[in-house]
């Protein structure tokens, strides 16, 4: 997101590099699943299809270099719908230089939540999902259509 041309308005997350990204199962994904013997599509499915996004199995970690040049950060977040049933829950979390910003409720089932984040100056921005329960299980948390945003000037 730093290097983006400045009369860029918008940009999908999963369309940036992060400078570093971390899943608690498989691999780090931007705009698909891994594909893996659990799940054969590779598609961003939350209760409806998402043209991008980022997968995210708790616990997660996904860190974005803004360089104080967005203004904005929204999106929704959700489980794979596969998992929605068998997962034990999730909490979606937003830094902002190292504050926290955003934190939902629990998420379980088919919840989703949506946020819309001041980042005016803010240098780095971090996406976590962190596990709700003891237990780790199904918790294929998606990241969905996060956009950051600027005025062109």
């Amino acid at each position: 997101p730093i290097d983006a041309p400045r009369n860029m308005t918008e940009l999908r997350l999963g369309d940036a590099r992060p400078e570093s990204a971390e899943v608690g199962w498989l691999e780090p994904a931007a705009n698909r699943i891994p594909i893996n013997a659990e799940m054969p599509s590779p598609l961003l499915d939350s209760g409806e299809l998402y043209a991008t996004g980022l997968y995210a199995h708790s616990p997660s970690r996904y860190v974005y270099n803004l360089g104080g040049k967005w203004q904005r950060l929204r999106g929704e977040a959700g489980l794979h719908t596969a998992f929605q049933g068998k997962a034990y829950g999730v909490i979606f979390a937003l830094k902002a230089d190292g504050k926290n910003v955003f934190l939902s409720s629990i998420i379980r089932g088919r919840e989703h939540v949506h946020y819309d984040i001041d980042l005016a100056g803010v240098k780095k921005l971090e996406l976590l999902v962190e596990k709700a329960a003891e237990r780790n299980g199904g918790n294929w948390a998606l990241w969905l259509e996060p956009t950051l945003l600027r005025d062109q000037r």
